[in-house]
């Protein structure tokens, strides 16, 4: 490496050399050969410039240098939105589709190393698809992170080879044959991600294509502007991906959704994948009959990916038959419709699928905020923020006996008949039970850290009687806390 480093800085001067003259000669000429050869030339010292940079960064990043990032404050979307652009014009052969949840996500990063980042896997997307084919780059927020995936439906990375990507000088032997490379591309992403305290997923099916995943800090100077912006910026409304090869029945279906949704549309399953994979949509639209790869097809790719399995799914068809709708059953379809249909009708289902994936959404997060020892989470409807304040009310008075339903009410301020409601709905007992379970809960995470004795916990998470305690403990986990406090590692906590 050191031994590189150095020849790479001595040939940065005679290259300098080349790379000028050469620029200026190109430009003069008037011999169509020539320039031809001139062009060649050019294209080949840039190429060979690139590498020697590459060469240098990777002795950075070796020697750890403290001083390699130069950290700014911007709008990611604002700047992945500029680099997609520079792609879609120099690539209109391919599709491009853009989308962000947000109009602006303010990160901060080294605005350079950040820009090599996308750059290098759009110019991968775009090496190792096909004309005609789909490349997509979708923003989303997840937590305190901002999520960039930039999807293809090109080659594919084989799933012996996913494992060995980001290693320095790796070239998979199924894409080293399409194109010339070095193999440090993805090596520098990952290296310049974990600098800027950032990470990479690779998700990806030989022939069916490729999603890379980049996740970064959102900066806490995050702010929210004007929705003044692009239409490809997401709008607030339900997200939902129309994947039909019939341009007029598409645009029929983008016609009515279009003023209560948000819609993108694609040819075939594997631009539906794409597509997919980058937006993440709230609920997909796909027809049976298509070429390249048939919606059947596409559902049992989305059922395998798990980014993308617990979507609802709506399959079109003209095909009638039991055997395909039994295939759309066993694949897990939500909907099976059978083309012609009404608007109505598809709208009524979208609706429904809809809301039973919010409902189900919610409740999963009010189980999260809801269990004692989980990670705490943001809540967002007021049946989160209601069952939040229950849960912390739990908590902070863990330690007192006296602790019932009448007291949790006066505590919360939550009227005895609304609490009552909730905890049946979503956690499916009673109140008193409730408070039981995440005692004994917090009793399991405290026995588990081998600090206090059984009676020290009983009386910690409430109980008056270590033998009440040792009682309600086994008939939750099936066996004595001393039992599980010795094999706790072999106990399941659930």
């Amino acid at each position: 490496m050191s031994f590189l480093s150095t020849i790479s800085h001595d040939l940065k001067t005679p290259l300098s050399m080349i790379l000028g003259p050469v620029s200026l000669m190109k430009e003069k000429t008037k011999d169509p050969e020539s320039k031809r050869n001139l062009e060649t030339v050019y294209d080949n010292a840039v190429r060979l410039n690139n590498m020697i940079h590459r060469t240098l960064e990777l002795q950075h990043l070796e020697d750890n240098d403290e001083n390699l990032l130069i950290l700014s404050t911007f709008d990611v979307v604002e700047f992945c939105k500029g680099v997609f652009e520079v792609f879609k014009e120099n690539n209109a052969q391919k599709k491009f589709i853009f989308h962000s949840e947000c109009p602006q996500l303010l990160i901060e990063a080294d605005a350079v190393k950040f820009e090599s980042v996308i750059t290098n896997l759009l110019s991968n997307a775009c090496k190792y698809s096909d004309d005609g084919s789909t490349i997509s780059l979708g923003i989303s927020v997840n937590g305190t992170e901002v999520e960039i995936t930039v999807s293809d439906d090109g080659v594919g990375i084989a799933e012996i080879d996913q494992p060995l990507v980001f290693q320095m000088m790796f070239r998979a032997p199924s894409t080293s044959k399409l194109h010339e490379g070095t193999g440090l591309g993805l090596y520098l992403i990952k290296k310049y991600l974990e600098l800027m305290k950032g990470n990479i997923a690779l998700y990806s099916k030989e022939g069916q294509g490729t999603s890379f995943v980049v996740t970064l800090p959102i900066s806490e100077k995050t702010m929210p502007v004007s929705s003044n912006k692009e239409t490809d910026v997401d709008s607030g409304k339900a997200k939902i991906l129309i994947v039909e090869d019939n341009s007029q029945i598409s645009g029929f279906i983008s016609e009515i959704i279009r003023d209560s949704y948000t819609y993108f549309t694609a040819e075939n399953g594997r631009s539906g994948l794409a597509i997919a994979a980058s937006v993440i949509p709230d609920l997909i639209i796909v027809d049976e009959m298509m070429p390249i790869m048939s919606g059947l097809e596409m559902v049992k790719r989305i059922k395998q990916h798990p980014r993308l399995s617990s979507i609802p799914i709506i399959m079109l068809t003209a095909k009638s038959d039991n055997k395909t709708e039994n295939e759309s059953i066993k694949l897990g379809i939500d909907v099976f419709m059978t083309k012609p249909f009404e608007p109505s009708a598809l709208l009524g289902r979208i609706s429904h699928l809809l809301k039973g994936r919010s409902e189900i959404k919610e409740k999963v997060r009010i189980q999260t905020i809801a269990e004692a020892e989980s990670k705490p989470i943001e809540a967002e409807s007021v049946n989160e923020k209601t069952l939040a304040k229950i849960a912390k009310v739990i908590e902070d008075n863990i330690s007192d006996p006296d602790l019932n339903v009448n007291l949790l009410c006066e505590k919360s301020g939550i009227p005895n008949k609304q609490l009552y409601r909730l905890i049946k709905k979503y956690m499916g007992i009673a109140p008193l039970d409730y408070i039981r379970r995440v005692r004994l809960q917090k009793a399991a995470v405290l026995l588990s850290q081998h600090r206090f004795t059984v009676a020290e916990i009983s009386y910690m998470v409430g109980f008056k009687t270590p033998s009440y305690f040792a009682k309600c403990f086994q008939n939750q986990y099936g066996v004595k806390p001393s039992q599980y406090q010795s094999e706790d590692e072999n106990v399941s906590h659930k």
